[in-house]
């Protein structure tokens, strides 16, 4: 393992076997490999459904993989047991889409951040760490013996927030923490994970299925197709030079204030029924207008993009030409 990663995730799969709402043998997370180094945001991009949620709870052991390794820190999760993940759980930390039911509706805000290091220190100590980082995540610490429900929705999040970086975390995953909120709140809460990123050196993986946002807040940026990922790279060289289709298309697809104006004309998808894809081949087979008969029969890896360090997509046209 790279001692600059702090993350590392090899060859990952989740595979849903059959329930009420999920067909057998459903791959949720396809052999995903990627790294994440110290200090860095990622950010993991793809419409709904492609498997960003399960991979984020799959990092962070909420979710069991049929396959693969998580390494944190060199150690690999996936070979731990509950015992020996225990001590390892605080350093890892998810803020959860919904800040409505991510929070305990009887425990006040105090009981709510104080969590993590809860029975360890003094009440007064306990208060004053609470008091310091609502001030972090822009909160009064005056609110603290208030419940969930006295909040707005961004300060529910922003809650949540400083819940996730009271333990001090070495990882923290966000998961479409800006999805429900308003677009003014969003920019703030944005701006505050952007704030606590530099100022605390907090590594993140970032989950959202908005462009805009991942290119904001994401250093390096990966998209994810039907559990695989298509295409990774550095957040500005993927915008200015997508080379899988799949990309293209979620680029070309970005509204604009100006329904003349088109800051991206690829026209790389076709309609077509996901449900009759090709699970032996490329995952964006049938909805790709460049695909050719080696895309049904052979799954495409992720091969250098260009001349762009870093920067790899999966794709047999590989510079997307």
């Amino acid at each position: 393992m790279n001692r600059d990663n702090l993350l590392e995730v090899k060859d990952l799969s989740v595979i849903y076997e059959e329930s009420n709402r999920r067909k057998k043998g459903n791959k949720a997370v396809n052999n995903v490999s990627f790294s994440l180094k110290k200090g860095e945001t990622l950010g993991l991009v793809g419409e709904s459904g492609c498997g960003k949620t399960t991979l984020g709870r799959t990092i962070i052991r909420l979710q069991k993989e049929s396959s693969g390794n998580v390494f944190l820190n060199g150690v690999d999760l996936c070979r731990l047991g509950p015992n020996q993940l225990r001590p390892l759980r605080k350093q890892m930390q998810m803020i959860f889409q919904n800040p409505y039911s991510s929070l305990n509706p009887r425990m006040t805000v105090l009981e709510i951040i104080a969590e993590p290091f809860s029975g360890k220190i003094s009440r007064q100590e306990k208060i004053d760490r609470v008091s310091k980082l609502m001030v972090q995540s822009g909160l009064d610490p005056q609110m603290m013996r208030k419940f969930p429900h006295e909040f707005s929705g961004g300060q529910r999040q922003r809650i949540a927030i400083a819940r996730s970086i009271a333990a001090d975390p070495m990882l923290i995953i966000a998961d479409e923490p800006v999805s429900s909120l308003d677009v003014s709140v969003q920019a703030q809460i944005l701006n505050l994970l952007k704030s606590l990123r530099d100022s605390l050196s907090l590594t993140m993986l970032f989950i959202s299925h908005d462009l805009s946002v991942v290119r904001y807040i994401s250093q390096r940026v990966v998209v994810m197709y039907r559990g695989s990922i298509v295409e990774i790279g550095r957040t500005e060289d993927l915008f200015r030079n997508p080379c899988h289709p799949y990309t293209k298309a979620l680029l070309d697809a970005v509204p604009v204030i100006d329904p003349e104006r088109k800051i991206y004309q690829f026209k790389s998808v076709q309609n077509t029924d996901l449900e009759s894809s090709d699970s032996s081949g490329c995952p964006f087979f049938n909805r790709c207008l460049k695909s050719k008969d080696e895309c049904r029969s052979e799954v495409p890896k992720l091969y250098p993009c260009a001349d762009e360090e870093g920067h790899y997509c999966a794709c047999v046209y590989n510079n997307g030409k």
